[in-house]
């Protein structure tokens, strides 16, 4: 049995024998088939808070976050 990460960042889809498998929709497994799952997620490890400026700015021009955006001025 051999196990890898995919990391995806937006969406997820279901794949069976490498194709595309509609969401919602009933199949049978057989034993030979392969199902994966590629599923968006993952919180990250450690407080946000700990993380340098530089991290955060990377982030930030990745698209994973948002720059704070002051609401009093």
């Amino acid at each position: 049995v051999e196990f890898s990460v995919k990391v995806r960042l937006f969406g997820s889809s279901i794949l069976l024998n490498d194709k595309e498998a509609e969401t919602g929709t009933s199949f049978q497994l057989n034993q030979s088939d392969v199902k994966v799952l590629e599923l968006p997620g993952g919180g990250g490890f450690g407080a946000a808070r700990e993380r340098t400026t530089n991290l955060h700015k990377m982030d930030i021009e990745d698209g994973l976050l948002s720059p704070l955006i002051d609401i009093n001025t």
